[in-house]
């Protein structure tokens, strides 16, 4: 008896963590939501209230602009795990009063 209770706890832990392992970004907002309010000539400020912490910052060397990084990452479960990334970037020019200048898109990656 007490050999099958812990059996039993033992399969509702993995149960629990495997659930809460996909549910990561599921609050997340696509990454084309962000895309669609930022413009170009738009203020880093601005474009860092809009994406919030989802905006990472790359280094890059060079001396005239600066990237910033926003991605999704989507798991499907169906008889084999699917990762799928969107991912963008966004370059602000440092000589231009950090405004953006351009938006780019990296094309979608199936893994």
């Amino acid at each position: 008896m007490k050999k099958s209770l812990i059996l039993l706890l033992f399969i509702s832990l993995i149960f629990l963590i495997n659930c809460g392992s996909f549910s990561t970004n599921i609050n997340l907002a696509p990454v084309s939501e962000v895309t669609n309010q930022v413009s170009v000539g738009m203020h880093v400020d601005e474009f860092l209230k809009i994406a919030g912490n989802r905006a990472q910052k790359e280094l890059i060397f060079a001396r005239n602009y600066y990237v910033y990084r926003v991605e999704q990452i989507q798991i499907s479960t169906t008889s084999r795990t699917k990762i799928q990334k969107d991912i963008k970037f966004f370059y602000f020019d440092y000589n231009d009063n950090s405004l953006l200048y351009v938006k780019d898109g990296a094309k979608s990656i199936k893994q």
